[in-house]
């Protein structure tokens, strides 16, 4: 027996939108009421994009845009860049034209000579005694009112003095004169003064001096002490000479005005000698350092200045050393400060028995020094 299964009755959905046709392939049969029970409908859904889809064009645009805001910022940092570098070389060659200062010497020009309160230091020159300022010996030649600098290469003379005349009556200093060369009554040197203070300023070599005299001094461009050097250097040009000791290495004639001291050394049967000035404080001092090709000449006046200060009473420093030429022979050339004094040396070697000597003085700028080094010979 065969039992009819009822047919549920579906309820129409009230919410239901979208309406889908059952397929049917016959096309004779009649088309289905939108009442008849049989119809059915599906709830709607929101139909979501694909995932992973972009759009290229959009991409492309953003990275044109994004490129051509960073090729932007770029070419705006390079225009200022080079208005800025633009400016800073039309200053520099405006002022070179007018033999004035870059901007690098505008901003040093606001510091003072060490020692020597209220004077500018030449643009880009620096403090010899930088690494030694604060040794005793430093600070007693600063205290002295003596302080000397390293100017810059191919720095004239002319340069310097230009440079004071214009800056230094600004700080309180009232110009007096500039003598470019010494004569028989004065000393070359710039002259300032300040109240009852006198301030020579005075070219040597690459080094620029500064030294604080009084004020009747720097009116007269110290003319007592140039009398003073051409007397000693007349006494020295008319006085009757000595000889050093036969069997000394080195032959030299030494005016009457001086005493002579020989000295064994640590030099096998070598001997060095101290020339004393009899009526002043001057001293020259010819030691054997080392051998020839043994170490270099820097060396060895390191090595003898090191226990020279250290055996000595006396305070021996170096403070600057170059190699030069005298007499057709390689030497080095040397500053020194001894016993608080500003001195000078030569280091040499002996052609017949390949010593190397050094030859100091304590009095810098001394011409029986200059004598010394020009007239030495071997025997």
């Amino acid at each position: 027996m065969f039992f009819k299964k009822k047919r549920k009755e579906t309820k129409k959905t009230q919410d239901c939108k979208v309406h889908f046709k059952a397929k049917n392939t016959r096309r004779n049969l009649p088309k289905r009421s939108s009442s008849s029970k049989n119809s059915f409908c599906a709830k709607a859904k929101s139909i979501k994009p694909l995932r992973g889809s972009r759009n290229s064009r959009a991409e492309k645009v953003k990275k044109i845009k994004r490129r051509n805001s960073i090729l932007g910022v770029m070419l705006l940092i390079f225009v200022i860049s080079m208005a800025i570098f633009s400016g800073y070389t039309v200053i520099n060659f405006i002022t070179g034209i007018r033999g004035g200062t870059s901007i690098e010497d505008i901003v040093q020009e606001q510091k003072y000579v060490i020692g020597i309160d209220s004077v500018p230091i030449y643009p880009n020159s620096q403090f010899v005694y930088q690494d030694t300022k604060d040794e005793e010996i430093v600070m007693r030649m600063l205290n002295q009112g003596l302080s000397v600098y390293k100017l810059p290469r191919n720095t004239r003379t002319s340069q310097v003095y230009d440079f004071y005349e214009e800056n230094l009556s600004q700080n309180g200093w009232e110009y007096i004169s500039t003598i470019p060369m010494s004569t028989e009554e004065e000393l070359l040197g710039q002259y300032w003064f300040q109240n009852e203070k006198g301030l020579r300023i005075y070219i040597e070599g690459d080094d620029v001096w500064y030294e604080l005299i009084t004020k009747s001094e720097a009116e007269t461009s110290l003319a007592q002490r140039r009398e003073a050097e051409l007397q000693r250097k007349r006494v020295l040009e008319t006085s009757s000479e000595q000889n050093l000791l036969p069997d000394f290495p080195w032959v030299l004639s030494i005016p009457r005005e001086y005493l002579t001291r020989y000295s064994p050394t640590e030099m096998e049967e070598l001997q060095s000698v101290e020339i004393f000035e009899i009526a002043g404080e001057a001293s020259f001092l010819i030691y054997p350092i080392g051998k020839s090709n043994s170490e270099s000449y820097i060396q060895m006046l390191e090595e003898f200045i090191e226990k020279k200060d250290e055996d000595s009473e006396k305070d021996w420093g170096i403070v600057s050393s170059i190699r030069d030429f005298r007499k057709e022979r390689e030497v080095l050339s040397t500053k020194l400060t001894i016993d608080g004094r500003s001195g000078e040396g030569v280091v040499l070697m002996n052609k017949r028995n390949f010593i190397v000597y050094l030859i100091t003085s304590n009095d810098e700028g001394n011409p029986f020094f200059e004598q010394i080094i020009e007239e030495i010979h071997e025997p």
